[in-house]
């Protein structure tokens, strides 16, 4: 390539890091000031008895104990900001907060990994904007925690599946891992999914040796995950014993019978909300995005 294109090249590419960094961070403000504007809403109810029966109590066993209502790793979070700021709900709100500005973050993170930096800003748009997301920022549970740890996880596994022999990539995973179960345990499902994708493209390495190499580490990250989750538990298992979180009426299998018959309100309840508040311009991009998909 002449001198001259590869000069061109490179202001090009400065360009376009230039226009994506800038335009991210004011999605990143924008996103923020939508949420500080509500941050002070009235309390609801489940984050109001999550605060009052699990963070603001004096006593470890009260913050350790297992019900689907107590995001463990979030009500340890408010804890910290609830001895300094008591019970405000802007104050409370904060680390929900946080998580949620972190999302729009990650989002346009892992988006420009799959499709590029237009990808990555509409990524940022979207999520910044979704009322959903808004009305979950300032809403105290740990939700929009569990969200950002799903999408670091989904960044480590691209990042990994270029380059498995990253050591701080693998760390990341488990870590991320770890702690998005500590956060709600159906952080299980987004997991299984990135093993699968792992488990995918080992049929597409090109050798046997490396084929194993994939597997054998991603063996021993899953493994290091569960130990590290087991042992984040410990204090909940204490507590409320073992039942109270792989037992309880939320999570025993279902017959098909009762789960098939849900699956078409669950997915029109989901699609309904990926389009709350939104224009029918929104609406015809997301249909054309995930034709297109």
């Amino acid at each position: 390539m002449p001198p001259t294109s590869v000069s061109d090249a490179q202001s090009s590419h400065q360009k376009i890091e230039s226009f994506y960094r800038i335009s991210l961070a004011l999605i990143i403000l924008g996103a923020a000031l939508l949420r500080f504007w509500r941050i002070d809403h009235p309390m609801r109810f489940d984050e109001s008895f999550t605060v009052l029966n699990y963070s603001a109590q004096e006593a470890p066993s009260d913050w350790f104990t297992y019900t689907p209502n107590n995001h463990v790793l979030h009500t340890l979070l408010i804890r910290m900001f609830y001895i300094f700021g008591g019970l405000d709900p802007a104050v409370i709100r904060i680390p929900a907060l946080l998580a949620g500005l972190g999302v729009v973050l990650a989002s346009a993170v892992l988006a420009r990994r799959l499709a590029g930096p237009l990808a990555g800003i509409l990524a940022a748009l979207f999520t910044a904007s979704s009322s959903l997301l808004i009305e979950y920022c300032i809403n105290s549970r740990g939700y929009t925690l569990q969200a950002l740890l799903v999408l670091v996880m989904g960044i480590c596994t691209f990042d990994l599946l270029q380059n498995i022999r990253s050591l701080r990539l693998w760390i990341c995973f488990v870590l991320a891992t770890a702690a998005g179960m500590f956060a709600v345990p159906t952080t299980l499902w987004p997991l299984a999914f990135f093993a699968l994708a792992f488990v995918a493209h080992s049929f597409w390495v090109q050798s046997r040796e490396e084929r194993r190499a994939l597997l054998g580490r991603l063996s021993l990250a899953l493994a290091c995950a569960a130990v590290l989750t087991l042992l984040l538990y410990i204090p909940v298992f204490y507590v409320s014993g073992w039942d109270s979180v792989v037992a309880n009426k939320w999570v025993v299998p279902k017959p098909l019978s009762e789960v098939v018959p849900g699956l078409n309100k669950i997915f029109r309840l989901v699609f309904s909300h990926w389009i709350r508040h939104t224009s029918i311009i929104w609406q015809a991009a997301l249909l054309l995005g995930l034709a297109a998909a």
